[in-house]
């Protein structure tokens, strides 16, 4: 009668027989860095892209704004000069196309002249000028100022 003889070998979780297991696990964990270092990567471009466009849009509102400013001086200077021409005058819708501005947008100035009670001789220039004549980009100025005829005048 012949024997068989079987060997059965016992493993435990020493550090000699974990290596091996860890190196089998190790390619999942390395995707797992690489997806949340893109992730941080992605989330640090996605602000600074924002950042960059909020501050593209505060420089195009600064940009209207003292366009805006110029109009309303302009426009105050063009008041000036039809009142030194006429008493009579009493204001108008003054329009600059895009072309004049050398711009892809029209501006807009409305000037309004009153009649001050008691004084004859003076009037209330108000000027809102409007630029561009866009209205989810507009931005206006407005200016008031008195007018006397024949004389010094007051900003």
């Amino acid at each position: 009668m012949r024997s068989e003889r079987h060997e059965t070998q016992i493993t435990s979780d020493t550090p000699e027989n974990t290596a091996g297991s860890a190196r089998h696990h190790r390619p999942g964990a390395v995707l797992a860095v690489t997806l949340v270092c893109l992730f941080v990567v992605a989330a640090l471009g996605s602000l600074l892209l924002r950042a960059l466009l909020q501050e593209r849009r505060q420089g195009e509102v600064r940009m209207h704004q003292l366009q805006a400013l110029w109009l309303a001086e302009s426009a105050a200077a063009r008041a000036r000069a039809q009142l030194a021409r006429s008493a009579e005058y009493a204001g108008e819708t003054w329009t600059v196309p895009a072309e004049t501005l050398g711009d892809r947008w029209s501006a807009a100035a409305e000037i309004r002249v009153t009649r001050l009670d008691g004084q004859p001789q003076s009037r209330l220039v108000v000027v809102e000028a409007c630029y561009p004549n866009d209205p989810d980009r507009r931005v206006s100025q407005r200016i008031e100022f008195r007018y006397h005829l024949g004389g010094a005048n007051s900003r």
